[in-house]
């Protein structure tokens, strides 16, 4: 079973597209970066358990992987403000921006 499948069971996107998000929270698991969600300081398992939270709670509203960071990673519902990402020797950068980046190298690399 997949980490998505395993999370939300009806997930609402389509089966051909799924791998793109299931990518991502393996990506964001096996980072060894830090994520700043609402002062909390998430790594590894945390930060891919918190985000395939945040998909079961907006699943509805995702249909596809920009949906998925859209909804996931871009600003805490809380505070209103930015998740962060701390990658060690790397400037701190908006989860958004950094999930948006893997994205599209993913993409790019199942191309050829």
């Amino acid at each position: 079973m997949s980490l998505l499948t395993a999370c939300t069971a009806f997930a609402d996107v389509a089966a051909n597209k799924r791998h793109e998000i299931e990518h991502l929270v393996r990506f964001i698991r096996d980072s060894g970066c830090v994520i700043d969600v609402e002062g909390k300081k998430l790594t590894g398992l945390y930060a891919s358990a918190h985000i395939q939270q945040q998909y079961a709670r907006y699943r509805d509203r995702i249909l596809t992987a920009e949906d998925f960071i859209a909804w996931t990673a871009a600003q805490s519902s809380v505070a209103g403000k930015y998740s962060l990402v701390a990658c060690k020797g790397r400037e701190t950068v908006r989860a958004m921006d950094w999930l948006q980046r893997e994205l599209a190298v993913y993409r790019i690399k199942r191309r050829y």
